[in-house]
């Protein structure tokens, strides 16, 4: 991975480009293991990592919440939540994992237990089982640091190592191209909270570089210059930017062009200088037309500007995407002017999107309180549905309950939502149309 420019995740990337491999997520089913005493420990690890509660904490509130009857169970809450200075909706994630014995973590036979407490308390969610691979692949590591092979909700897999002793290692293995595995250092005295950024930062990095490669207006390996890293970020100040890192062949040079979100903006820079506009812009239209991104109309600003927007959104729709990202998704799309402008065309689109949603396995329809669009899926242990608003915002709802999001194990309530932000525009045109009163 390069350092030009200078990226801010915590510990020292070496190796590999985060190039995309596998470009479908395949989300994973969770389940407890075979001891439910420590999978209880790792569960209040990781809800005090992710609440900022402490665990007794947790333990008290869970027993306040459980069989909290149907016609006051928003109402206690709120009145928990009030009291601990957090939202209700953590309050019902405390209540899931406690009394309902939901799943964040689970851990296979041969992990370390400190090793997985450790990493419970990281806040991170997935699965954890012992590496069986061969060390030889694994740049940094040796059997001593008892690495473990982890896969997240997305179904991406890393491994990590040194856990409780060493040095945190957080590594990815490319099956099919090994220059394009990586691995993090993060040191020996990285606390819970850096591990569990480092393997945040690492799926957020995977999962951009695959959003990229799905793209239809996105970089490809041209004749001249090759694609070597996409990245989205953002720094301490909050400012989103994405860059994608190219190399010219014939002169071996590196260009990144970053786009900046804020202002729309996009620079070229090379060697740890930014080039002027003029030569920049030579140099970004050079690169995008080797690059089979080429605008029809010539217009290279417009088409910068649509490409990294397009990176964003694709992006922002991954499973293992940071709140930020989502957020600035939904800042950077521009405001739109109702798209659904007669009656048969709302039929038209209503249609469209209740036959893709079948297929897909889930159903479409429009809630006649609220007026926006909403997927459901209904399992044998919980109802779950999506609404989204006119703007584009999703709300989550679990057995006629608002949530912040859909738990671990909730596999076919996660493959909805990231139907539902995959074609988000569409189901925001159908809200926009219904609140317009469309029939």
């Amino acid at each position: 991975m390069t350092t030009d420019p200078a990226r801010q995740p915590i510990g020292i990337p070496t190796g590999g480009q985060y190039a995309a491999t596998a470009h479908q997520e395949a989300l994973l089913a969770l389940g407890g293991s075979a001891d439910p005493e420590r999978d209880t420990i790792r569960n209040l690890l990781g809800l005090s990592a992710r609440t900022g509660l402490g665990q007794d904490s947790i333990t008290y509130i869970g027993a306040l919440m459980a069989g909290s009857p149907e016609p006051v169970y928003e109402e206690n809450a709120a009145t928990l939540a009030a009291s601990y200075a957090v939202s209700a909706e953590t309050i019902k994630e405390i209540d899931h994992v406690v009394n309902h014995g939901e799943v964040h973590l689970a851990v296979g036979p041969g992990v370390h237990e400190s090793d997985s407490y450790l990493l419970a308390a990281a806040g991170i969610d997935g699965r954890l089982e012992a590496y069986h691979g061969d060390l030889e692949d694994l740049n940094d590591v040796n059997e001593d640091d008892n690495p473990i092979t982890y896969t997240s909700l997305s179904g991406k897999t890393l491994i990590l190592s040194g856990v409780s002793d060493g040095e945190f290692t957080v590594s990815y293995q490319d099956p099919y191209d090994e220059g394009n595995s990586f691995s993090v250092l993060g040191g020996e005295a990285t606390s819970p909270a850096d591990k569990g950024e480092m393997i945040k930062d690492a799926l957020w990095d995977l999962a951009v570089a695959d959003a990229h490669y799905d793209l239809d207006v996105g970089l490809h390996n041209g004749d001249l210059y090759e694609l070597r890293e996409t990245s989205i970020d953002r720094d301490k100040d909050g400012n989103v930017t994405a860059t994608i890192s190219v190399q010219n062949e014939d002169t071996g040079d590196w260009n990144h062009l970053v786009h900046d979100y804020a202002t729309g903006v996009t620079t070229v820079q090379r060697d740890g200088k930014t080039l002027d506009p003029v030569a920049g812009g030579i140099e970004l239209a050079a690169v995008f037309e080797d690059m089979r991104s080429e605008p029809a109309d010539g217009d290279f600003e417009a088409h910068t500007r649509k490409v990294f927007g397009k990176l964003l959104e694709a992006s922002a729709a991954k499973t293992d995407a940071p709140a930020w990202a989502r957020a600035a998704d939904l800042a950077n799309r521009p405001a739109k002017a109702p798209v659904v402008t007669d009656t048969a065309g709302y039929r038209d689109r209503w249609w469209n999107l209740k036959n893709s949603t079948e297929t897909a396995g889930q159903s479409f329809g429009v809630n006649g309180i609220t007026k926006k669009a909403e997927l459901s899926c209904n399992t044998k242990d919980y109802l779950a549905w999506v609404q989204v608003s006119p703007d584009g915002t999703l709300s989550r709802f679990v057995n006629n309950r608002p949530v912040a999001s859909f738990p671990g194990s909730y596999r076919k309530a996660l493959e909805m939502e990231q139907w539902a932000a995959a074609h988000r525009d569409e189901l925001a045109a159908i809200s926009e149309a219904t609140q317009n009163g469309f029939r």
